[in-house]
């Protein structure tokens, strides 16, 4: 019936439930034992309560909407993290994610206030604060993000996009050698980082065309 959708999981369980002591007094009274066996593997099922049931449902919402986030889907993916985050606002990774989101589709104001979010309820976030850094970058906001980038270096040194972000802004203010040592970082943790080499390869174009 629950299947059907005739009527919902609560009550189901709570007619289960009566069943079963009602089952439990008999037997009581007339000196009958019930199989064990059977009320064991029914138990774990009877114990539930909404709150595990609504856990269990933001799990496979997340799920689901990671899924959606991953295969390019934004709008169905943006949909569930807000579905999540209307029952449980305090859940880091859909802040995050949907924070990620929003900066992909340039919803930069957006994207700050739930990347700000994340790092608040988790402050050892480190890609919230790298795609913070990116968020602030493209409000032109350049030290704010240097910064944001420097918190992700300190809580993840090996985090190579951290250090390729950070190198895209030194360059963009004109300072190669440290850019370079930037992007030099980024490709010594990531071998194929192949951003990395090309923008070390455009500093130098800029040099020669400075000297």
């Amino acid at each position: 019936l629950y299947n059907k959708g005739e009527r919902n999981k609560d009550y189901h369980i709570n007619e289960f439930r009566n069943n079963m002591d009602y089952a439990q007094k008999i037997a009581d009274r007339y000196g009958l034992s019930l199989k064990q066996n059977k009320l064991k593997y029914f138990q774990p099922f009877l114990n539930e309560t909404a709150e595990d049931q609504n856990i269990k449902d933001i799990k496979d919402l997340f799920q689901t909407g990671h899924t959606h986030h991953q295969a390019g889907n934004l709008e169905a993916a943006s949909q569930l993290y807000q579905n999540i985050l209307d029952q449980q606002p305090t859940h880091v990774d859909a802040n995050f994610l949907l924070g990620t989101l929003n900066l992909q589709q340039g919803n930069l104001d957006t994207a700050a206030t739930l990347l700000k979010k994340a790092i608040a309820l988790k402050p050892g976030h480190v890609r919230a604060h790298s795609n913070l850094g990116t968020t602030l970058k493209e409000q032109d906001r350049l030290d704010e993000a240097i910064e944001c980038y420097g918190r992700s270096i300190d809580l993840n040194p090996d985090y190579a996009e951290a250090h390729y972000n950070l190198g895209t802004i030194l360059q963009k203010q004109g300072k190669h050698d440290k850019a370079v040592a930037s992007y030099n970082r980024a490709i010594k943790i990531n071998p194929y980082y192949a951003d990395a080499y090309y923008d070390i390869g455009t500093v130098h174009q800029e040099q020669d065309k400075v000297n």
